[in-house]
Parts: structure tokens; C-alpha cells; sequence
């Protein structure tokens, strides 16, 4: 049988649509396919970042960043904006002026510090406690430049800074060694918390253990008291029996004599 046109022209427009609504997912999902094969290092730290201080695993195991060494200079405070974004200046200023390539370099980032290997010759670079590191920020000015003091062993503070592939990444760097460093103080605030726990227990049981000898020392001399009580209560009563004892021969005398 003949269809009427007008049905003819509903399915070639739902057909269309429904052929529109496929070709755009199927872009939408190559898409997202191809950022995340693009950005596998700079996908883990957007998804750290985005999931902040809620997901503490990563940051417990270590947080590696893959990104450039710029250098390092001597500061003379611990932290401050200003502080660092002088020395950003000169770190920079010293990189031109060497004019050679940056080294490329894996910085991982835990609750024991932060740790920096070369990726070329897997050399051990920086390896500080995450207690020596007292500041850390993005910097305003070259967005995808990141930085932090530290304490070295020799009791000198120095900045050190970072040239990442993106700003978001300088950004996620910040916010874990912040999250590091808060992580590592609630562990020290619990550590601390439970070695005052323990030692209080200790010391209620000392002076439970004092108090039980205490009280079997203070018993035992009641004990004292109460048979040296009854040993005197008995040497009264014989010598109250032997009066009576006495006084009776007394009076039998004394009749004898009358008579």
C-alpha cells in the first residue's frame, strides 16, 4: 500500500535526527579519548586537585609530577608571596643566562616529603621532609611556574622552582605539598594524642598498683591494731579476774577472823 507523503516526510526527519545524535557522540567520545591519552600525568593531578582533601590515599603513597627544574636560590624567610616571587625572578634570570636545557625531572610528593629524580639519569636530586618545607605557591606572574622553601641540613632556607606543561598542574603541585604537609601534622597531632594516651594509662596504673598496696599495707596494720586491741582486752580481763579473785580471798579472811 501507498504511504502518505507526510509520513514519509516524519520518518526521513526522525531518521535524520536520530543519524545527527550518533555522529555527535561518537566525536564526543573520541574526543575525551584522545585528551586522555594526551594527558595521562596532567589527568591524575586534575583529578587529585578536583577531589582536594577528601581522598588522602594518593598523597599517603606519593604524587608524582613530571615537570622541568628551573633552579634554586637562597631566601631569607621562611615563607611569603613576596619572598618567592623574587626568587622565582632570579632563578629565571640565572636559566637565561646558562641558556641550556631544562632538566626534565620526576618530583614526588608524600606524606615523608618531597623527593626529585632526574629522568634522564634517575640521580637523586633534592630529598626533603615534608617538616623542612615551610612554603609553597603558584606563581602569579608565570602561571605555570610553581615553587617552595625549604630547609636544608645546613639550616639554609631555599626556593626552589618548577616550569609544569600546564598552569593546572602547577596549580595541582601547590595543593599537594599543602595537603602533605596538613596530612603529615594531623599525624603528628594523632601520634601525640595517643603516646599521652598511653602514658596516662601507664600512670593510672601506677597509681593504681600504689593504691592497692597502699591499701593492702594499711589493712594489714588495722589487723595490727585489732589483735594488739584484743591482746590488751584479754591482759585486762585477766587482770580484772585475778582483782576479783583477790578481793574475794580478801573477804573470806576477813570472815575467818570475825569468827
Amino acid at each position: 500500500p501507498s504511504c502518505p507523503a507526510h509520513l514519509w516526510e516524519y520518518w526521513r526527519t526522525v531518521l535524520s535526527v536520530c543519524w545527527q545524535v550518533w555522529s555527535w557522540s561518537h566525536r564526543v567520545m573520541a574526543v575525551i579519548l584522545n585528551r586522555i591519552r594526551n594527558n595521562k600525568h596532567g589527568y591524575q593531578h586534575q583529578r587529585l586537585s578536583e577531589d582536594g582533601p577528601h581522598n588522602s590515599d594518593p598523597i599517603v603513597e606519593g604524587v608524582t609530577f613530571f615537570v622541568s627544574y628551573l633552579g634554586s636560590c637562597i631566601v631569607d624567610k621562611p615563607s611569603g608571596e613576596e619572598t618567592t616571587s623574587e626568587a622565582v625572578k632570579t632563578i629565571v634570570k640565572m636559566a637565561k643566562k646558562l641558556n641550556r636545557k631544562l632538566n626534565q625531572v620526576e618530583l614526588t610528593i608524600s606524606l615523608r616529603g618531597i623527593k626529585m629524580v632526574d629522568c634522564a639519569t634517575r640521580d637523586l636530586h633534592l630529598d626533603f621532609s615534608i617538616y623542612r618545607v615551610s612554603y609553597c605557591m603558584a606563581d602569579p606572574t608565570l602561571d605555570r611556574v610553581f615553587t617552595f622553601i625549604a630547609t636544608n641540613s645546613n639550616t639554609t632556607m631555599e626556593c626552589h622552582a618548577f616550569l609544569c606543561p600546564k598552569k593546572k598542574i602547577a596549580q595541582s603541585a601547590t595543593v599537594t605539598i599543602a595537603q602533605a604537609f596538613k596530612l603529615a601534622f594531623e599525624s603528628w597531632l594523632s601520634a601525640n594524642e595517643r603516646k599521652r594516651n598511653r602514658e596516662g594509662n601507664q600512670a593510672n596504673k601506677r597509681a593504681k598498683e600504689y593504691g592497692l598496696k597502699r591499701t593492702e599495707k594499711i589493712e594489714h596494720n588495722v589487723i595490727d591494731v585489732k589483735k594488739n586491741i584484743s591482746d590488751a582486752i584479754a591482759k585486762c580481763e585477766d587482770i580484772v579476774e585475778g582483782l576479783d579473785s583477790n578481793m574475794n580471798r580478801s573477804e573470806a579472811v576477813g570472815s575467818n577472823t570475825k569468827i
